[in-house]
């Protein structure tokens, strides 16, 4: 028995404890073999050397690739595969003896850095789509669905802008090496010995994990700081019925995100400018309420796609041809679709429209027997009109007045 304790009494000290350091290797868009650029990814080769050299045991490396999430889901899945299979055989290559240690996996897409971004940001093309990106990154599983739906948010320009600016740390392999700073002390060493070199080993840790190329974490507080970002706008436009050129005005009105309202005066007034033979006069006034199934939050897809609308129009009217000719008064009710897409620029609306009703007319028909000669009219409103049918058409030019906004932003530090 004396002598088992004194064998177990004199066996190498081991601390047992395992750490874990993560370093990453960037690579540009597409590209997964960085041989030509060992310098990018010193920090994975300088960490490994450094905790060999102090004498540290290697237990594991594991190699996580990463995508940015642009393009195809599947294509950014082998990506990430091939970045981490190549960051292995570079450690192999200059570490052999780490090869059975070294595992590597592909994990596809990583969303992190665009959440982080997003959060964070003060971009005055990104900041007002804040809430409506991060609902759809959080709501929508599928990765390829998600980036298609962040692409139609904005016209896309605060998809271009993610990117430029988040999207390049999400291409990276990353090593995460499990090591234990544990060099081989016998008790014939003093305490004081042993101390100093697992200080010196804590210390090398210490420098690796400031040299590891690591995002910064942050930290979500309950407090909250406000920021005023300015933004393009525009509540209110201009329109007219290309149709009737230069002989209607209109004016538009978004409420809400899926609702309009419009009003519109009709005054053709046309005539020969000699001997008075025919005549085209109408005056009118219309009002239109128009449900839009696209969602109007983003300005420039506002007043765009699909919509139904409902329509009253009333008003006077004068037609003549070849001296005789009928005036009366009419009221038209009815019910439309439109398809409206944007044009110059997004700037304005180009609106296709048709729609059928109801239409009632009370008039009286008159003669002429000579030029600029008097109205002789056949009795007081002689007879009456009532038809159901197609009763619209419209090729309408809608001119948004554009304006800087400035919205407030809860911005969390």
């Amino acid at each position: 028995m004396l002598l088992l304790m004194l064998v177990w009494a004199g066996r190498p000290a081991r601390t047992g404890a395992q750490e874990l350091v993560a370093v990453r290797c960037y690579y540009p868009v597409n590209v997964t073999d960085r041989t030509t650029a060992i310098t990018d990814s010193a920090a994975v080769f300088r960490t490994l050397d450094s905790l060999l050299s102090c004498g540290c045991r290697i237990d594991s490396v594991r190699i996580i690739g990463w995508a940015s999430p642009e393009a195809d889901a599947a294509r950014n899945k082998t990506l990430s595969r091939l970045r981490a299979e190549n960051l292995r055989e570079r450690l192999v290559t200059l570490h052999p003896k780490l090869a059975d240690h070294i595992s590597v996996e592909g994990m596809g897409e990583d969303w992190e850095p665009v959440r982080h971004y997003l959060l964070q940001t003060r971009d005055a093309v990104v900041a007002p789509y804040r809430a409506e990106m991060m609902q759809r990154i959080d709501s929508l599983e599928d990765e390829q669905a998600r980036e298609a739906a962040l692409r139609q948010i904005g016209r896309g320009k605060p998809w271009q802008r993610i990117v430029e600016q988040a999207c390049p740390a999400a291409r990276y392999a990353e090593a995460l090496i499990l090591f234990c700073p544990d060099p081989v002390v016998t008790e014939v060493d003093t305490l004081t010995k042993q101390e100093e070199v697992l200080s010196s080993a804590e210390d090398v840790v210490a420098d690796l994990v400031c040299d590891t190329i690591v995002p910064p974490v942050r930290v979500i507080t309950p407090e909250s700081e406000y920021v005023l970002t300015s933004v393009q706008d525009w509540r209110w436009a201009l329109r007219t019925n290309l149709l009737v050129p230069a002989a209607n005005v209109g004016v538009l009105w978004p409420v809400g995100r899926h609702f309009s309202l419009a009003a519109d005066w009709y005054y053709p007034w046309i005539w020969p400018p000699k001997r008075n033979a025919w005549c085209v006069e109408l005056l009118g006034l219309g009002l239109e309420g128009r449900w839009w199934l696209r969602d109007g939050s983003d300005p420039y897809r506002r007043m765009t796609g699909h919509s139904f609308g409902c329509a009253v129009m009333a008003g006077y009217y004068d037609f003549e041809a070849h001296n005789r000719g009928m005036q009366g008064e009419y009221l038209h009710l009815g019910v439309d679709y439109a398809w409206t897409f944007p044009v110059f620029r997004d700037r304005c609306r180009l609106t296709v429209l048709a729609g059928a009703g109801w239409l009632h007319s009370r008039f009286r028909n008159y003669a002429v027997h000579e030029p600029y000669g008097r109205l002789y009219r056949d009795g007081d409103w002689s007879e009456k009109l009532n038809w159901f049918g197609p009763t619209r058409l419209e090729v309408s030019l809608a001119i948004p007045f554009w304006r800087e906004r400035t919205i407030r932003e809860e911005v969390r530090p």
